[in-house]
C-alpha cells in the first residue's frame, strides 16, 4: 500500500515538474518571439502544486524569469514552504513509526 502511494507520488512529481519546465520554456519562446506570454500566476501555480524543481531548473538553464525579483522571491518562498512541509511530514512519519514499533515491542514484552 505505502509502496503504491510512493510510486504514484513520484510519477505525479515527475509529470508536474516536466509540465512546469515545458511551460517555462514555452514562455521563454513567447518572450523571444514577442507573442502573448504565459501569465506569471500560471507559472507560480504550477510550481505551487509540485513543479517547483522544474521551475527552478528552467529558470537556471533557460535563464528565464531570473531577473524579475518579485517573481523570483515568490518562487523561492514556494520552494521553502514545500521543503518545510516535506521535512515536517518525514519527521512526523518517523515519530509515528518510532512510537508504533516501541508500542509493539512493549506488547511483546508484556505477553511473555
Amino acid at each position: 500500500m505505502i509502496f503504491s502511494v510512493f510510486i504514484i507520488a513520484i510519477a505525479y512529481l515527475g509529470f508536474i515538474n516536466l509540465k512546469t519546465y515545458r511551460a517555462f520554456a514555452a514562455d521563454k519562446r513567447f518572450a523571444i518571439n514577442k507573442e502573448q506570454r504565459t501569465p506569471e500566476a500560471t507559472l507560480l501555480h504550477l510550481a505551487r502544486i509540485g513543479g517547483w524543481g522544474g521551475a527552478k531548473l528552467a529558470q537556471k538553464r533557460l535563464r528565464h524569469k531570473s531577473y524579475k525579483q518579485p517573481f523570483g522571491h515568490q518562487l523561492n518562498v514556494i520552494g521553502a514552504l514545500q521543503a518545510a512541509s516535506v521535512t515536517t511530514f518525514v519527521l512526523v512519519l518517523g515519530l509515528f513509526c518510532l512510537l508504533y514499533t516501541s508500542d509493539a515491542a512493549d506488547e511483546e514484552d508484556s505477553v511473555d
